[in-house]
């Protein structure tokens, strides 16, 4: 079953010429030619809609008009590969720029730097001092300052070891989670293992899941988002609650209390409970006789178990008097529960577990807080005694030197080094991302927003919905709130004219479609930049599909979890085995070719449906490549491949060899494996293939 969009009759988005679509009044659309280059400049785009494009526009303005150096324009993104794209793209751009100036190229579709280069002429640019300008640049290019957030920080503080006040000399640790092991693992010690906390708070720990392992995460996870506040609740400080440790005696004598009146009393007790439902003086929902029944049940088996501390369950917690007289009809005309010294009895029980767990949950906070509070520091004089750096401490040990005494010499350094920044991505930032460059490139007291160095934020804010490495909206609309101007690029240069109108019709339905205030949708038109169409001629089908899986053919309910996520992806398998069996009949094409496997991608949410994706098309004979940031060294291939490696360094060696031969490059199955000990002659002949391996690995290589 699927739903199509848009409906009939949907007004489709706006043509390339026939107009843009329209946009909320802080936003204008880009002109990327005459946009100020001063002052901080929000550009707001959709994916597909050019911000590459846009930062390359403005980087050859920059270089230009500004007359900035490439060492001087600051480029930041968030990846190395964004990082290597943008390289490759401003490059190509510098290098179009030189040769349509010398004539030794013509200007093909795009108008950009054919109308910049007429702009700076007219401006009364010589091209001589243009071209010269240029080709400085592309000399000069291995030295351009585009950066991840990270290597950013680390050549700031490189550059500036003296007034970052930084050591000289710092090795780069890829991966700190050893170090922040073990500063947790010694926190434990001390805090949990080797302290005399009391058993009940050792027990609440353990149904917790609490380990050192957790807490390294948990510290992990702070050391994150540094300029986050952890909100404590006040109860924590109370000095009473402090000093007292869990006190298990009161929930012991209201237990034994609630114990022996049920052991003497149970029939009674029941029947009284079992009255007032049938006559019909307790609420009909929330009482019915079977849950009275079932709670007589986890009564005998509270009891019979012995555990004081055990959670009572809901229908245990019916014979209650609180809630027997919350749910009392007639109650607020004076009607009265059932009575019975049980009842009360059992609210003892309950209030006492109620305090005991508020206690201990308040005590393991305690350790938590003081978790928090100390293994930062333990961990930044663990890296200094070794003298290393991990990725994220270089963000903030350039944050802490601009916040520190001196760190507005340093802010004054850096901006004199970098004059003009372009920050890429930047719904991906955090807060402290975004505090060095508001320090860097924010204005100086006294001055207007406009007068401040060049400083270009790109992104799409509906992308930080998503929290990627930590993004923050609320930093974004922060940002967005301090801009001298907020632009908006309109146009989508990247999917095709009816998919963009029922996009554009599928999220305007909604204005609170994103469901955070200064969060909406901007609807885009149809670019002009030319790209490949794919038509099926199959049948007719919509640009926008939405798929819903059908009920249990037997239960008629809804599919669980495990099996909605292996329907899904058996549907989207049959679905790009449909379309590539009809491209091999000419049926359906990209841009006049039969679509190949290599035309489609499936996006999915987690590694784990990226595999389960993998192996529904392997099953129907399409191959296809899984693009994770997972590292190849853990996937099932290199552990075969290991194995078999194994083996040809010990063919000797009975055991290897056998894993080896199971692996899918030798193709042994278990039978033939076990049918191999009486076959010396099949053997020997496995144990020389592997020698000759060995022998082959050692020599030529």
């Amino acid at each position: 079953m699927s739903a199509t969009w848009p409906p009939e009759g949907a007004r489709p988005a706006a043509r390339q010429g026939e107009g843009t679509p329209m946009t909320g009044s802080a936003h204008r659309p880009l002109q990327v030619l005459a946009c100020p280059l001063t002052g901080r400049q929000l550009i707001e785009a959709s994916a597909g809609t050019g911000k590459t494009w846009a930062i390359c526009a403005l980087y050859l303005r920059l270089l230009l008009e500004q007359r900035h150096t490439v060492q001087q324009i600051l480029v930041v993104t968030f990846t190395n590969a964004a990082t290597a794209e943008l390289r490759s793209r401003i490059r190509a751009r510098l290098a179009e720029a030189l040769a349509l100036l010398r004539g030794t190229a013509s200007a093909g579709g795009d108008p950009l730097v054919p109308d910049l280069l007429a702009q700076l002429r007219a401006q009364g640019q010589a091209a001589q001092d243009l071209d010269d300008r240029l080709q400085l640049a592309l000399h000069s290019f291995d030295e351009a300052a585009v950066f991840t957030i990270h290597g950013f920080c680390q050549r700031a503080l490189a550059e500036s070891a003296f007034s970052a006040q930084m050591p000289l000399r710092q090795a780069l640790l890829a991966d700190d989670s050893d170090l922040r092991q073990a500063v947790v693992n010694d926190f434990w010690r001390r805090a949990v293992a080797g302290s005399a906390l009391p058993t009940p708070l050792l027990q609440h720990l353990l149904a917790k899941r609490d380990s050192p392992q957790r807490w390294a995460e948990l510290l992990k996870r702070q050391l994150g988002k540094p300029m986050a506040r952890v909100v404590w609740p006040s109860a924590l400080d109370a000095p009473a609650a402090a000093e007292t440790p869990p006190d298990t005696a009161a929930t012991a004598q209201a237990f034994a209390a609630a114990q022996a009146l049920w052991a003497s009393q149970r029939d009674q007790i029941v029947t009284t409970l079992a009255e007032a439902v049938a006559a019909g003086r307790l609420h009909a929902a929330s009482y019915k006789p079977e849950g009275v029944a079932s709670g007589a049940r986890d009564w005998d088996a509270l009891f019979s178990a012995g555990q004081p501390d055990a959670a009572l369950s809901k229908p245990a917690l019916l014979y209650t008097a609180r809630l027997l007289a919350a749910k009392t009809n007639g109650a607020a005309k004076g009607k009265l529960p059932p009575a019975h010294a049980f009842f009360d009895a059992a609210q003892a029980l309950a209030d006492a577990q109620d305090a005991l767990q508020g206690a201990l949950t308040l005590a393991r906070l305690r350790l938590l807080r003081q978790l928090l509070a100390d293994t930062p520091a333990a961990l930044a004089d663990a890296k200094r005694a070794r003298q290393v750096v991990a990725f994220d401490d270089m963000l903030a040990n350039l944050h802490q030197r601009l916040q520190a005494d001196g760190g507005a010499a340093l802010a004054a350094s850096l901006r004199q080094r970098y004059p003009a920044a372009l920050i890429d991505e930047f719904q991906d930032t955090d807060p402290l991302q975004f505090a060095v460059f508001h320090r860097i490139h924010g204005t100086a007291a006294g001055d207007a927003v406009a007068d401040a160095p060049p400083l270009f934020l790109v992104g799409d804010p509906k992308q930080a919905i998503y929290s990627f490495r930590h993004a923050d909206l609320h930093t974004y609309l922060h940002a967005r709130s301090l801009a001298a101007s907020t632009h908006t690029l309109l146009a989508n240069q990247r999917a095709t004219r009816p998919l963009i109108s029922a996009l554009n019709h599928l999220f305007t339905a909604n204005p609170q479609a994103f469901m955070q205030p200064g969060l909406a949708y901007h609807p885009v038109a149809f670019g002009a930049k030319p790209r490949p169409v794919l038509s099926d001629s199959t049948e007719p089908r919509a640009p926008l599909q939405l798929w819903t899986l059908r009920a249990d053919s037997r239960s008629g309910q809804p599919l669980n979890k495990a099996q909605a996520m292996a329907a899904a992806a058996e549907a989207c398998a049959g679905e790009i085995t449909r379309l590539l069996t009809a491209a091999g009949q000419g049926a359906v094409q990209l841009g006049g070719a039969p679509l190949r496997a290599g035309d489609i991608a499936v996006l999915v949410r987690s590694h784990t449906q990226g595999s389960t994706m993998r192996q529904a098309l392997a099953r129907l004979g399409v191959g296809s490549v899984e693009l994770s940031q997972a590292s190849v060294f853990h996937s099932p291939d290199a552990e075969e491949l290991d194995r078999l490696l194994t083996a040809v360094l010990s063919p000797a060696r009975d055991g290897l060899v056998k894993a080896a031969l199971a692996t899918r490059a030798m193709g042994y199955n278990a039978g033939q494996i076990d049918a191999l000990a009486p076959d010396e002659t099949a053997q020997q002949d496995i144990l020389q293939r592997l020698a000759g391996y060995q022998r082959a690995w050692g020599q030529p290589g």
